[in-house]
C-alpha cells in the first residue's frame, strides 16, 4: 500500500572495516573491495570507522532491546508521504509502486514474503547468501524528500545471525543513492559492522563511485542481534548536511560530518534491502514492514 499527502565518539585514526574482497574469505584486509557503483565485486575499497565513546552522551553497554511499540499498521491510519506495508503485493514480488534497484550482485533474494511480519501478514524478506546486494526502492517521484525527510521501518534479523570467524562482516540495511562530489555517484547507508566478539557497531557509511575513498562514523561495538522486531528511524537534510539514527526510540551518537564531510546527495534512490561483502556463509535473513517516508518524524508508535 502506498499512501500519497502530504558520535558523541572518537574515530580512531586507522579504519576498523578495511573489508576484505568479497571472494577473499573475508580477511578484512585493507584495500578489500565493495561492489557499489560498479556493479559487482572487485571495484574498490570498503571500509567504515571504528569509534571508542568519550563521553556521556554514549550507548555505552546498551544492546538492541527488540522493544514492542504500541498501536498497529500505520501506512492505513496516517498521511506520510510515502508509506508501504507489503500487505497487497504477491509472495516473492514487489509492491506496486517499487522494485529492484537495479545493481544487484551475487547471492541473494528480496521480495514480499508471508513468513513474518511486525503487523498484518506480509513484510519484505531479504536473504542475503554468501555475499552480495539486493535493494528495493521507490519508482516514484521523491519530490521534497530527496532533499530533506525522516525515514522509519520495522526491520528484524533472524538468529542465529552470521558472525565473521576473522575480520569483520559489513552489512547494510537502509540505503540511498545521489550525486555527491567529483562526479560520483554516492551510495548512502545505514548498516552495522561486526566483529569476532559477537558484538556489532551501527554506521553511518558513504561509498562514492569515482573511486574517492570510503568513509563512515559509527558506534562502539555494543549490540546484539536479539531475534526481536526493531524500530528504525533516521532523518537527512541535504541543506544542512545533517542527519540522525534511532533504535527504538533511542538516538544513537553518530553525527555524520563528525570526522568526514557528510556529503549527503540529493537522493535519487531510496529504500530498504540488504548488501553484505565478506563471506557470511548462509548469510542474513532480514525483514522489513511498515517502510515509510515522510517531512516529520514518523516516530514508532503512532
Amino acid at each position: 500500500m502506498i499512501s500519497h499527502a502530504r558520535c558523541l565518539v572518537a574515530v580512531t585514526v586507522s579504519l576498523l572495516i578495511a573489508c576484505g574482497d568479497s571472494g577473499s574469505g573475508g580477511s578484512g584486509v585493507a584495500g578489500g573491495s565493495d561492489p557499489v557503483g560498479a556493479g559487482g565485486p572487485g571495484s574498490g575499497g570498503d571500509g567504515a570507522s571504528s569509534s571508542t565513546e568519550t563521553g556521556g552522551g554514549g550507548v555505552g553497554g546498551v544492546g538492541n532491546t527488540g522493544g514492542s511499540p504500541p498501536g498497529g499498521p500505520t501506512c492505513a491510519a496516517n498521511g506520510f508521504t510515502i508509506c508501504e506495508d507489503f500487505e497487497e503485493a504477491a509472495d516473492g514480488s514487489f509492491p506496486e509502486g517499487w522494485g529492484a534497484r537495479g545493481d544487484e550482485w551475487g547471492a541473494g533474494e528480496l521480495g514480499v514474503a508471508s513468513d513474518d511480519a511486525r503487523f498484518g501478514s506480509k513484510s519484505l524478506k531479504a536473504d542475503g547468501g554468501n555475499n552480495g546486494q539486493h535493494f528495493m526502492d521507490f519508482k516514484g517521484d521523491l519530490g521534497a524528500i530527496a532533499s530533506h525527510h525522516f525515514g522509519r521501518v520495522y526491520m528484524k534479523v533472524a538468529v542465529p545471525a552470521p558472525w565473521p570467524s576473522s575480520g569483520v562482516l559489513h552489512a547494510d540495511f537502509i540505503e540511498g543513492l545521489g550525486p555527491g562530489p567529483g562526479g560520483s555517484t554516492h551510495n548512502v547507508r545505514w548498516g552495522v559492522v561486526e566483529n569476532t566478539g559477537m558484538k556489532y557497531q551501527w554506521i553511518y557509511n558513504v561509498q562514492p563511485s569515482n573511486g574517492a575513498p570510503e568513509f563512515a562514523e559509527g558506534t562502539s561495538y555494543d549490540y546484539d542481534w536479539t531475534g526481536d522486531w526493531q524500530c528504525i528511524e533516521w532523518f537527512y537534510d541535504e541543506p544542512s548536511q545533517d542527519g540522525t539514527l534511532w533504535i527504538d526510540g533511542v538516538e544513537l551518537p553518530i553525527q555524520p560530518g563528525e570526522n568526514h564531510a557528510a556529503e549527503l546527495p540529493v537522493f535519487s534512490s531510496l529504500g530498504v534491502g540488504l548488501a553484505n561483502y565478506q563471506d557470511a556463509n548462509e548469510g542474513f535473513t532480514v525483514w522489513y514492514d511498515e517502510l515509510a517516508y515522510d517531512d516529520e518524524r514518523i516516530g514508532c508508535g503512532d
